[in-house]
């Protein structure tokens, strides 16, 4: 995966015994172990509803026929990453 994103070939380099391939593994290992799945959430209040725009408190907007369709009458809307 690592080497094929560089234009390489896994099987060519394997068959060269490229030390690319063992540092690709090593990188793999590494990131693998270093992640860590997360969610951030954050909610914010609806002041104004006007022109197919929604206006948060604090300053902000969400804009377009899609959140006019189904933000209209929110209160609040919440927001997760």
């Amino acid at each position: 995966m690592v080497l094929r994103s560089q234009g390489a070939d896994a099987a060519v380099m394997r068959q060269r015994r490229s030390a690319a391939v063992g540092i690709a593994e090593q990188a793999i290992k590494i990131g693998l172990e270093l992640r860590q799945p997360a969610v951030v959430t954050a909610t914010f209040a609806v002041v104004e509803f006007r022109h197919e725009q929604v206006r948060f408190e604090g300053g902000g907007h969400l804009g377009g026929p899609l959140v006019a369709e189904h933000f209209r009458s929110a209160p609040s809307v919440v927001v997760v990453v």
